[in-house]
């Protein structure tokens, strides 16, 4: 895949000093990097080697699935998540193996749940307020503006929507005024666990300012060089 995002933006301690998973990442998705070089092969090994992609692996049953859940906090889908986020390859066995899993279930029926003369159906997360102002949101509502910024940014859709961009660019700016960094002092339970509709942290913990900033400072690259690409 081509870097969008240069080299040059990158921090050089998100490539040295990040967790495994930042620094694989960065350098699969944004820089391009095949998986197969030698120091992506290492990394990958640190990778599988970190605590919780260990426990998600541990919940694997003979048929594939992830522990005994779907959605749940301990499930196949938090837990599909998880991996992907961590920088597990996409080929890895248990990672495919649960993909398949789920890709069984197809096709969901919808659910309508009837409580006296009430109807209830599934509703949606992070995506009731696509123009919120930046300089005024909370931990919480930074969590969800990345999760769903990084969405739409995937999807291509950012170069199309002129308030999109307007948020894009404040982020750029953001950066290009901390040398490339994100240092926003967000707190760290808003990105404490993972899950369904939970982004938590790459890096073990936040007591150390540095971790916090690695963390955000990746999630605002992808933000970028996804936009960048769907741009072009």
């Amino acid at each position: 895949m081509e870097s969008i995002v240069q080299p040059d933006r990158v921090p050089h301690e998100l490539l040295t000093q990040a967790c495994p998973s930042i620094q694989y990442r960065v350098r699969r998705e944004i820089l391009g990097e095949p998986p197969s070089n030698s120091g992506m092969l290492a990394l990958q090994a640190r990778v599988l080697g970190d605590k919780a992609v260990r426990e998600v692996m541990s919940w694997r049953q003979p048929d594939g699935w992830l522990a005994w859940q779907f959605h749940g906090t301990k499930g196949t889908e938090p837990g599909i998540r998880l991996l992907c986020e961590k920088g597990v390859e996409r080929t890895h066995p248990v990672l495919a193996g649960a993909a398949r899993r789920l890709v069984a279930l197809s096709p969901i029926p919808r659910i309508i749940v009837r409580y006296g003369s009430r109807v209830y159906v599934p509703g949606s997360f992070a995506m009731h307020d696509f123009r919120p102002d930046m300089a005024a949101m909370d931990s919480p509502q930074w969590s969800q503006w990345f999760q769903r910024m990084e969405l739409l940014a995937r999807l291509g859709v950012v170069g199309a929507i002129p308030q999109l961009q307007q948020q894009v660019g404040i982020l750029r700016g953001m950066l290009n005024a901390n040398g490339g960094r994100l240092t926003k002092e967000l707190e760290p339970r808003a990105f404490r666990s993972w899950g369904a509709y939970a982004l938590g942290s790459l890096e073990e913990d936040w007591r150390r300012p540095e971790r916090r900033m690695y963390d955000l400072t990746f999630r605002s690259l992808l933000i970028l060089h996804y936009a960048e690409r769907g741009a072009c």
